[in-house]
């Protein structure tokens, strides 16, 4: 049995619409064959800034962290432009990312935000809320920065009111 012009269940064969021969097309799995995926480092450098531009601060630090987070230079490359861009870190405010992430964060999350957006000369007010699972070890960076002037380590944000039942 020929292979030409009969279908299987994986790849079947047509004629491409300008005539000029057959094509080839896969289901599902020419997904996973792609020799050119699109990845979020290979987004050129404006676009990726555009869409931090989306987030809060905190968020913005966290996703360039997780950009650095990496082996590829490139990576590297973005993450540095998102962080230096200039964007208004004065206040950095763990109160505008969601409650159930804010929660997770550990000292050395914390930590490696602070070193990433140089918070000790950058920031004035840092909000911890939510951070409930911080010790405080991840202060370090900003251990004896004269640009800080709050630290709040509140659990709730201001909008809230706790309440002992």
């Amino acid at each position: 049995m020929s292979s030409h012009g009969q279908e299987s269940s994986m790849e079947t064969e047509t004629t491409s619409e300008d005539g000029a021969g057959p094509t080839s097309t896969s289901d599902a799995s020419s997904c996973s064959q792609d020799t050119n995926p699109i990845r979020i480092y290979n987004l050129p450098v404006q676009v990726l800034g555009h869409a931090s531009s989306f987030l809060s601060a905190p968020s913005r630090a966290l996703f360039a962290i997780a950009l650095d987070n990496s082996r590829n230079e490139l990576r590297r490359d973005v993450s540095s432009a998102l962080v230096q861009r200039q964007w208004d870190w004065d206040t950095l405010d763990f109160g505008e990312i969601e409650k159930q992430l804010a929660a997770k964060l550990t000292d050395d999350d914390i930590k490696n935000v602070l070193v990433r957006i140089d918070a000790a000369n950058r920031v004035t007010r840092l909000r911890l809320t939510n951070c409930v699972n911080i010790t405080g070890t991840g202060l370090q960076p900003i251990s004896g920065s004269t640009t800080i002037e709050v630290i709040d380590l509140s659990l709730v944000q201001d909008s809230r009111t706790t309440s002992i039942c």
